[in-house]
């Protein structure tokens, strides 16, 4: 993933980099989804006749939780293909920071900073749509609220809760917590986190 770089322009090589990680698998190719059908040809449009096996086309939490789109797919909604390859590409520059580390692939017991994956799905049924803010905005800030909330020794807890698979395909911190991540996302949210997270898609948006 460091081989895929990005400008202020919001301009990368997204489409070329997916294009030779395809030509690494025989046959047709896992990921699938282009804007052009004409342009690189080792990027199947569609998912049709593509045969996931090694590698699966779903990870195991895709599986537990339901997920509505593959990390192969990588146009056409839902998606969240290219989300995920732009991601890693950060991922990938902030892990090498001293102090930081990526759970739940790297240990964390002494780091400063520890990055995980977090789904802000999981706070839906917490969820009312204030006015002038939107599903988004409302979403990370129960998530920000939930996670703030818990105890250190709960989240040590949840984080070390993992099936072996996660050290393969990854996990979202949070799952398998339902009526606890219920309790602490319900209650009126303060308005610094409104504001927070309201920033925040702001600038997903922009960006």
């Amino acid at each position: 993933m460091a081989r895929i770089t990005d400008n202020a322009a919001n301009r990368n090589n997204r489409f070329d980099v997916v294009a030779e990680m395809n030509r690494i698998f025989p046959g047709l190719r896992p990921f699938r989804g282009k804007p052009d059908r004409d342009r690189w040809p080792d990027i199947p449009c569609r998912k049709a006749w593509i045969a996931y096996s090694d590698p699966p086309e779903w990870r195991q939490y895709d599986l537990v939780v339901k997920t509505s789109s593959s990390c192969f797919q990588l146009c056409f909604p839902p998606t969240v293909g290219f989300q995920v390859l732009m991601g890693l590409q950060m991922l990938h520059r902030l892990r090498r920071t001293p102090g930081v580390a990526v759970w739940p692939f790297q240990g964390s017991p002494s780091a400063l900073v520890v990055l995980a994956e977090i789904e802000t799905g999981l706070v839906d049924s917490a969820v009312n749509i204030l006015r002038d803010l939107i599903l988004d905005a409302v979403q990370v800030a129960r998530l920000l609220m939930t996670l703030s909330g818990l105890p250190k020794a709960e989240l040590v807890a949840w984080m070390a809760t993992l099936p072996e698979s996660a050290q393969e395909g990854a996990w979202v911190l949070g799952t398998g917590q339902d009526k606890r991540r219920a309790e602490l996302a319900q209650g009126d949210l303060p308005t610094y986190i409104i504001v927070v997270a309201t920033r925040w898609i702001a600038k997903c948006v922009a960006h």
